[in-house]
């Protein structure tokens, strides 16, 4: 007997001002919040983060 495969549900971010994005990288750069907790904090996925941050 085989098993269906489901599908993993995608996690829904939001989508975020500029300005917003700009308090968070600095909040990252200057050491007060990682990128992980910023993720959570905010609701927004890792790499967006890290690609911000380039």
């Amino acid at each position: 007997m085989k098993e269906e495969n489901t599908p993993c549900q995608k996690r829904n971010y939001q989508k975020i001002g500029f300005e917003l994005k700009l308090s968070i990288i600095d909040e990252i750069q200057n050491g007060r919040i990682s990128i992980n907790y910023a993720s959570k904090k905010y609701s927004l996925s890792r790499s967006s983060i890290k690609l911000s941050l380039i």
